[in-house]
């Protein structure tokens, strides 16, 4: 956990000591503000994981810099995206379960604290079949945090190759 990452857990430590945040997690405005601070806290990470395609891309492209990638450059125009291998909305209906427990949501973070790039054609591939789901069967304590990618055929073992980042986090 870096020193952004640290300030985005305090963060959405307090949303969640809320009164009765459970009860009101189903209201979008509540949803969407916990959802977004669970992106985030991923997407603040100081590298993302690449598939064989994204890499290839962002090197023929010339998106790659003195070893980083600016977290700016992502946008359909460029041919990429940021994809979060297990989708906020799991983490956040996980982390809902016990609000409370700092421990757990902790856990549930370090497990998820991954994102992807994606080249457009693979989210596309994703959003056809697994937009916000994982594959039926998958549990955070025992599954694969790629399930998905390899359920559509974007890569069929998990990722290891990473491309370091910088500038301000963007969802």
């Amino acid at each position: 956990m870096n020193k952004i990452q640290s300030i985005i857990f305090e963060t959405i430590l307090s949303i969640l000591r809320t009164e009765n945040i459970k009860d009101y997690y189903k209201e979008s405005v509540i949803s969407y503000g916990i959802r977004n601070y669970a992106a985030k806290y991923s997407l603040a990470k100081d590298t993302y994981f690449v598939t064989k395609n994204s890499f290839l891309h962002l090197e023929k492209s010339g998106f790659i810099n003195k070893g980083y990638l600016m977290r700016g450059t992502k946008s359909k125009k460029n041919g990429f995206t940021y994809e979060h291998p297990i989708p906020t909305k799991v983490v956040c209906d996980l982390i809902i379960q016990e609000p409370r427990n700092e421990d757990r949501i902790k856990e549930i973070l370090s497990r998820t604290d991954a994102v992807t790039i994606l080249t457009s054609g693979e989210d596309s591939l994703l959003k056809k079949n697994l937009q916000s789901k994982m594959p039926i069967g998958w549990t955070i304590n025992s599954g694969n945090i790629f399930q998905r990618y390899f359920d559509v055929g974007i890569c069929s073992q998990g990722l290891t190759d990473y491309v370091k980042v910088s500038g301000k986090v963007k969802r």
